[in-house]
């Protein structure tokens, strides 16, 4: 069963009395109180942190929700990467401040010269371009 109050559906808790926002799951904690006839009796909470649905009535009188698709193929690794970056500087800017701060360190310390590296180093960047190059070439024969 479902509610509609001033553009927004709820759905009913354990009885058909108290009502809680259909985006519950996504954080919404508006809320409402009816009697069993269906009248509104309080508005609980009205704060919503989503704007509301897109709804839709139909010839027969059925409410359909109205969804938005909005990338159908799955998201390669770059895409990925690039949401969580995205939603990092948005909800923690901090983390995605320190995490950003070790990447560029990571670059530079790779584009160190040749002549800047300890043997150690080298041997080390050596291994892993043979380990490369391996991997490279036995896909090349496949």
């Amino acid at each position: 069963m479902m509610l509609i109050y001033k553009g927004y559906t709820y759905t009913h808790m354990t009885h058909n009395t108290r009502w809680y926002c259909s985006k519950k799951a996504g954080g919404c904690r508006a809320r409402l109180k009816t009697t069993s006839e269906g009248q509104l009796v309080q508005v609980l909470e009205s704060e919503h942190n989503h704007p509301p649905p897109n709804l839709y009535r139909a010839a027969s009188g059925k409410i359909i929700k109205v969804m938005q698709v909005k990338n159908i193929g799955p998201m390669t690794n770059a895409e990925r990467q690039k949401k969580y970056r995205q939603k990092l500087k948005e909800n923690n800017p901090e983390k995605y401040n320190e995490k950003r701060i070790a990447h560029l360190e990571k670059v530079k310390e790779n584009k160190r010269k040749i002549s800047e590296l300890t043997d150690n180093e080298k041997e080390q960047r050596r291994r892993k371009w043979r380990q490369y190059s391996a991997k490279y070439y036995e896909k090349q024969k496949k």
